[in-house]
């Protein structure tokens, strides 16, 4: 990461705990940024900047799987 970089958190985990490289990210000057979807606006603000190019999908996911595997990885 760059320095003054962001770091976006989306989602849950459902652990209790995750390992972070706190100090790193500290000399790093980094933000770190938790999002919580909470209404239908909020799927609906994304799904527009994604259709208008603002957000570009494909740069961000990070995983692929089949479809038929939803459960497992959801």
């Amino acid at each position: 990461m760059r320095k003054k970089g962001r770091i976006c958190v989306i989602g849950l985990t459902g652990k209790d705990t995750i390992p972070f490289p706190w100090d790193k990210a500290a000399f790093r000057v980094c933000d770190v940024i938790f999002n919580l979807s909470t209404s239908y606006t909020s799927w609906d603000r994304s799904i527009h900047l994604i259709a208008s190019g603002r957000l570009p999908a494909g740069e961000v996911i990070s995983h692929r799987m089949p479809l038929t595997e939803w459960q497992t990885r959801f």
